[in-house]
């Protein structure tokens, strides 16, 4: 699934990226913590785009839409310097989630976000209230 949604950004945007694993490995962490914190708040590095869905027929083209309708997130697929990608995606019951990492070099591994982190300002916090 997660070549389904790569090939859905490359059909988006026309930029060829190399698919780095240790940016494949961050996306694989942040998907599972966007289940029960939908933030930006655990950001560890480079560039970040969530998305959350349920109830479509095709969750990961209506994700990519999302994000072609959002000019913060369309603005970080559509930047050229962003050569790297890694992607990840999550179910829980109905719900999809989504998460692609990007940067202008490869990483090593996943590290691990300092204690005093905080989220890209630069981003909205699309956080919502538990229920």
């Amino acid at each position: 699934m997660v070549e389904i949604l790569l090939a859905l950004i490359l059909a988006l945007t026309g930029i060829q990226r190399d698919v780095d694993p240790g940016l494949t490995d961050i996306a694989e962490q942040r998907v599972v913590e966007s289940i029960t914190d939908f933030s930006h708040a655990g950001q560890v590095c480079c560039w970040e785009i969530l998305a959350a869905n349920d109830g479509y027929p095709d969750p990961i083209a209506h994700a990519v839409e999302q994000w072609h309708g959002s000019p913060v997130h369309f603005g970080i697929l559509a930047d050229r310097t962003l050569t790297r990608i890694g992607c990840a995606i999550a179910q829980d019951g109905t719900a999809w989630y989504f998460a692609c990492i990007l940067d202008t070099g490869p990483v090593q591994a996943a590290p691990t976000a300092p204690a005093d982190s905080a989220p890209d300002p630069l981003l909205p916090n699309t956080a919502q209230p538990a229920p």
